[in-house]
């Protein structure tokens, strides 16, 4: 699935510069369309279409950065010294549920209900941390509620090239460990149903993976790009019984890195 996006700027929010001087543009906008191909949920082998806004937008102010992203969630960046590439970042993102009728397996299984996560994150370079939590809320039918506080670390490297002025190539490769209770919570099964026996999920490495991804730009505010991200579904993870398939593809948009960067 490929997504359109408009880069936007240019608009005169910033002060006027002296006359004679180059004016400094210290935010960036991204506006768009897209769509992609994902798991019903992690670990079924079936998929499912979506359609999703592609929204970029940051403004900095000195070391300190506001952004706000359709993938990455809405935040604040702090850039500590200009010598080291060193960004340490905050923020929330929407959260990911599950729905025990989004196949047949998952029949008699508690509806997963996570509104939203919180994150942080370190980076030097390319490579990255990010811890998330997410509270998580799982709802049996006729039996109380189970709720859980789940978190899960990112390991990650990233980089991205320009192989020509309007094309840009990026590549990525990680792992992500999970806590108990996010574990728990995913993939144990607590209450034995026709079709799954009961299992305990235990904290671990989630799993391993990958990304490559491709952005065209038409001109220096429109461009159209592509991200496949694969993964596979390691130790209790991936060996659950909700988890129909380890290997998991997701093709979607990716809005980072289209447009020029901020300055100033």
């Amino acid at each position: 699935m490929l997504m359109f996006v408009v880069c936007w700027g240019h608009i005169p929010i910033c002060a006027q510069e002296q006359e004679g001087q180059e004016q400094v543009r210290n935010w960036n906008v991204m506006i768009g369309a897209g769509g992609g191909i994902v798991p019903k949920y992690s670990g079924s082998d079936e998929y499912k279409g979506i359609l999703l806004p592609v929204i970029m937008a940051q403004y900095r102010l000195g070391r300190f950065e506001a952004f706000v992203a359709t993938e990455d969630g809405a935040g604040l960046r702090v850039t500590p010294s200009d010598s080291v590439p060193l960004s340490i970042a905050a923020g929330i993102n929407m959260g990911s549920g599950r729905d025990h009728d989004a196949t047949d397996l998952l029949e008699g299984t508690p509806d997963l209900d996570n509104p939203l996560q919180v994150f942080g994150s370190v980076a030097v370079g390319g490579l990255s941390a990010t811890l998330r939590y997410f509270p998580i809320t799982a709802d049996y039918d006729g039996q109380p509620d189970q709720d859980y506080d789940g978190m899960v670390v990112d390991v990650d490297w990233e980089c991205g090239w320009w192989l020509r002025e309007f094309f840009l190539l990026n590549f990525g490769a990680g792992l992500t460990w999970m806590n108990s209770e996010y574990a728990e919570a995913h993939y144990s099964v607590l209450a034995p149903t026709a079709r799954l026996d009961e299992y305990q999920a235990e904290q671990g490495i989630h799993d391993v993976h990958s990304s490559v991804g491709a952005m065209l730009m038409f001109s220096e505010r429109i461009g159209m790009g592509i991200m496949t991200e694969l993964s596979y579904l390691t130790g209790d993870a991936g060996e659950s019984p909700l988890t129909e398939e380890a290997f998991q593809v997701s093709i979607r948009s990716k809005t980072r890195g289209a447009c020029t960067p901020i300055v100033g």
